[in-house]
């Protein structure tokens, strides 16, 4: 069976509406206004005489753009366009990395709570890796020594 005209949704506009009858499989798509945000699929689909779920159109007036950029870390959700007030992310530091603050960041009154940060690698995996290097010359450079001390001493008897 055919579906009726697509329904309207509010603060929102189909594009383009152009067909005169909609066959079961023909579909519709939804943008929203300015200062609004979809949410959910931007298409219906004519599905046996009925139409699929259909988005929303919220207001974004205090939502935010994309979350802010940590160095070292990662998103933990998919990133999206807006996001509406009081929505939230989730941050997760590289390996090696330790995060500092809340992971959790939220859209308030059109800006985003505090970034966590997330700083060099565990410290006492640096001094190992430190001490080991300056371990490692100290070794080589006894060896030379001691080696060219037994050539010189050699060559003298």
């Amino acid at each position: 069976p055919d579906c009726g005209d697509p329904p309207r949704i509010e603060n929102g506009d189909i594009i383009p509406l152009s067909e005169q009858q909609y066959r079961s499989g023909s579909s519709v798509e939804f943008r929203c206004q300015e200062y609004y945000a979809m949410e959910g699929q931007n298409r219906s689909f004519c599905d046996n005489g009925a139409w699929t779920k259909l988005p929303v159109c919220l207001d974004i007036e205090g939502g935010c753009g994309h979350p802010p950029a940590v160095d070292n870390a990662d998103i933990v959700e998919l990133l999206k366009e807006t996001y509406i007030q009081s929505e939230s992310v989730t941050y997760q530091c590289q390996n090696l990395y330790i995060m500092k603050g809340s992971a959790r960041v939220t859209c308030q009154n059109g800006h985003w709570s505090k970034a966590p940060t997330c700083t060099g690698t565990n410290n006492i995996y640096n001094c190992f890796l430190k001490f080991s290097r300056v371990l490692t010359c100290m070794v080589f450079s006894f060896v030379w020594v001691f080696s060219h001390i037994i050539i010189v001493v050699l060559l003298k008897l």
